[in-house]
């Protein structure tokens, strides 16, 4: 009988060293995965924002071109204005002359 108790207590302590390394076995893959789970988050909050950023820069660089475009047009349109002037002086214009 007492040859049987210390089987079964063997037994019974080789059940919980299994159990313990299943367990830390576990508890470490736990652990990893949410490492990854986090980091998998922070990459994407990263990129959500990179994004955001880009889209930011990809509006704000439309509108600068349009304001451009809207200022070459009036500068051309001046110009254009200019040189008829110039070209109305310097030709002695007798429409401007009977004004005069």
């Amino acid at each position: 009988m007492e040859e049987f108790r210390e089987k079964q207590k063997m037994h019974q302590k080789k059940i919980e060293l299994i159990m313990e390394a299943i367990h830390k076995t576990r508890n470490l893959q736990y652990d990893k995965t949410m490492e990854l789970f986090l980091n998998l988050a922070c990459t994407k909050s990263s990129l959500e924002d990179s994004g955001r950023s880009y889209q930011q820069s990809v509006t704000t660089v439309e509108k600068i071109r349009e304001e451009q475009q809207t200022e070459q047009v009036k500068a051309r349109d001046i110009k254009a204005h200019r040189h008829l002037h110039v070209a109305v002086w310097s030709s002695g214009c007798p429409l401007l002359a009977a004004e005069v």
